[in-house]
C-alpha cells in the first residue's frame, strides 16, 4: 500500500499541463484623449448623481433590484460558478456504495440441464445446484482518473474563465440598464417640456388667428392672410398628439425597466418636471483605464482565456489517460452470512488508455479549438478598438453639444429681450398685436431649439459615461444578495 501511495504521489507531482499557457493580450493604448483639455480625474461611479435628480436616482436603484434582464444575467453567473465545481470534481476520486439483493429462478432447461448432463465432467459440476438463488451484496466502489497531462485542470481553467466572462456580461447588462433608464428619463422630461412649449405656441397662434378673423370680418385683412394663419394653427395642433404618445411611451419603458407593468409609473411620472441639470465638469480619467473598466473588454479578455484553456483540453486528448478502479465489499448467498469474514470480496484494477486511431476526430477538434482561440484574440482587439471609437465619438459629440447649448442660450436671451422690447412698444402703441405675437412665437421657437440642444447634450453625456464603462462598480460596494460583480477566489477549487 505504501508503494502504491508513493507511486501515485510521484505521478501527481510529475504531471503537467499540455497546451498553451494563457498570457493576457497586449492592447497598447495611449493615455491621452484626442479631445484637448480632457479632465483626467477618475469618473464618479455614480455619475447620474451629478444630474441632481432624485427621482432618476430612485428609478436606477429600482431597476437594479427588479429588472428581469439583469436577474437573468445574474442567474447565468450563478450557473457558471456551479459549473466550476462540476469541472473540479474530476480531480478527485469517485466513491459510491452499492447495497443490493438478488433473487433469481433458474430454468430447468438452461444451466441446470447443462450441469446435469452426463457429458459434463463431475469435477466442474457443482452438485445440487438449486433452482432458486439469492445473492446479497454490499460493495464500496471507487474510481479515479489521474490527471497526468492537465486535461481536467485545463477544463477547470475554461470553466473559471467562462464564469468570469459571465460576471462581466452581467456587469455590461447593468451598465446598459443604467444608461437606458437615464436616457428614457431625460427624453421623458424633454418631451413634457416640449409639450408645454408647443401648447404655448398654440395659444399664441390661436390669439393671432382670432385677431386675423376680426380684421377679416372688419375688411382690414384679406382671406389669404386668414387662411395662412389658420393653416399654421392646424399644423401646430397636429404636433401635440405625437408628443403625448411619446410621454406615455417613455413612462411605459421606465416601468418595464424597473420590472413592473407599463402603467405602474404613470401617476409618479406624468406631472412635468425640469430637465436634469447638465454637470459643469466631466471627469474622464486616463484613456487606458477604459480597458480596466469596460465590461465588454473584460468579457472579451476572459473569453480569450477560456478559448486558450480549451486548446489545452484538446491537446491532452492525444495523451494517455490512467484510470484506477477498485471495490471492496461483502457478498453471500445467505443473508445471515453477509457480514462474516468469509464473505469478503475485492478488486483492484488500473487502465492505461492511449488513443491510436480516431478517424481524425482529435485532430479536427484541436484545429477547431485553435481557430476559436485565434477568433477570440481578434475579437478582443476589435472590442478594444470599438470601445475607443465609441468613447472618443461620444466625447467630441458632448463637447460640441456644450458649445451649441451655450450659443443657443445666448440666442434665447437675445430673443427674450426682443420680446420684452416688443411688449413695451405694444403698450406704447408703437407696434400692433400681430408684430408682438410674432416676437413671442420667435421666443418659443428659440426655446424649443435650446431644449433640443440641452436634451442632446444630456443624452451624449449618458452615452459618454456608458462608453467609459462606469456605473456598475457602484453596486458592488454593498452586501451581495445575488451574483457577484467580481469573481471571488474561494468560489471554487483553484487549478
Amino acid at each position: 500500500m505504501r508503494r502504491l501511495c508513493g507511486s501515485l504521489l510521484i505521478l501527481l507531482l510529475g504531471s503537467c499541463k499540455v497546451g498553451p499557457n494563457y498570457i493576457p493580450p497586449a492592447a497598447p493604448v495611449c493615455d491621452d484623449w484626442v479631445a484637448p483639455d480632457a479632465d483626467e480625474d477618475m469618473p464618479d461611479p455614480e455619475w447620474w448623481q451629478k444630474l441632481n435628480d432624485q427621482q432618476l436616482s430612485e428609478l436606477i436603484n429600482a431597476a437594479y433590484v427588479f429588472n428581469n434582464d439583469l436577474k437573468v444575467a445574474e442567474a447565468n453567473v450563478l450557473q457558471a460558478r456551479a459549473l466550476i465545481q462540476v469541472s473540479a470534481a474530476d480531480l478527485f476520486p469517485k466513491l459510491s456504495a452499492d447495497l443490493n439483493a438478488l433473487h433469481t429462478h433458474l430454468s430447468r432447461n438452461g444451466i441446470i440441464d447443462l450441469i446435469s448432463s452426463p457429458n459434463v465432467p463431475t469435477t466442474v459440476t457443482p452438485p445440487g445446484l438449486p433452482q432458486n438463488i439469492n445473492l446479497y451484496t454490499a460493495i464500496l466502489d471507487a474510481s479515479w482518473e489521474i490527471d497526468l497531462f492537465g486535461k481536467t485542470r485545463r477544463g477547470i481553467e475554461n470553466s473559471r474563465a467562462t464564469y468570469e466572462a459571465q460576471i462581466e456580461y452581467r456587469n455590461g447588462v447593468l451598465l446598459s440598464l443604467i444608461a437606458e433608464v437615464a436616457r428614457d428619463y431625460v427624453q421623458l422630461r424633454s418631451a413634457q417640456k416640449n409639450w408645454e412649449l408647443v401648447s404655448s405656441n398654440i395659444d399664441l397662434l390661436e390669439k393671432n388667428a382670432q385677431l386675423m378673423r376680426n380684421r377679416f370680418n372688419s375688411g382690414l385683412a384679406n382671406n389669404l392672410d386668414l387662411q395662412r394663419i389658420e393653416a399654421e394653427l392646424a399644423v401646430a395642433l397636429g404636433t401635440r398628439p405625437p408628443i403625448v404618445a411619446q410621454i406615455y411611451q417613455y413612462i411605459y419603458a421606465l416601468s418595464v425597466l424597473t420590472g413592473t407593468p407599463p402603467e405602474t409609473l404613470i401617476c409618479a411620472l406624468i406631472d412635468p418636471k425640469p430637465l436634469p441639470e447638465t454637470p459643469c465638469e466631466l471627469e474622464l480619467g486616463v484613456r487606458s483605464e477604459i480597458l480596466r473598466r469596460r465590461p465588454d473588454i473584460r468579457q472579451a479578455e476572459r473569453q480569450l482565456a477560456a478559448a486558450t484553456a480549451n486548446v489545452g483540453v484538446a491537446v491532452a486528448n492525444f495523451y494517455p489517460s490512467l484510470t484506477l478502479r477498485g471495490f471492496f465489499g461483502l457478498q453471500s448467498v445467505k443473508l445471515h452470512n453477509l457480514f462474516k469474514p468469509d464473505s469478503k470480496t475485492w478488486l483492484d484494477t488500473g487502465t492505461l488508455s492511449l488513443p491510436i486511431f480516431q478517424g481524425g476526430l482529435l485532430v479536427g477538434n484541436l484545429k477547431a479549438t485553435e481557430a476559436a482561440m485565434v477568433a477570440a484574440g481578434y475579437n478582443y482587439q476589435q472590442t478594444v478598438l470599438n470601445a475607443l471609437e465609441e468613447a472618443e465619438g461620444a466625447l467630441v459629440a458632448y463637447t460640441q453639444d456644450q458649445l451649441a447649448a451655450q450659443q443657443q442660450e445666448e440666442a434665447v436671451r437675445r430673443t427674450a429681450e426682443v420680446s420684452r422690447l416688443s411688449n413695451n412698444r405694444l403698450q406704447s402703441g408703437l407696434i400692433n398685436l400681430t408684430d408682438w405675437l410674432d416676437s413671442e412665437r420667435q421666443l418659443i421657437s428659440s426655446q424649443q431649439t435650446l431644449l433640443t440642444t440641452q436634451t442632446q447634450t444630456l443624452l451624449d453625456m449618458i452615452k459618454l459615461y456608458k462608453a467609459l464603462g462606469g456605473g456598475w462598480e457602484s453596486f458592488c460596494d454593498g452586501e451581495e444578495t445575488t451574483a457577484p460583480c467580481e469573481p471571488d477566489s474561494d468560489d471554487a477549487a483553484e487549478d
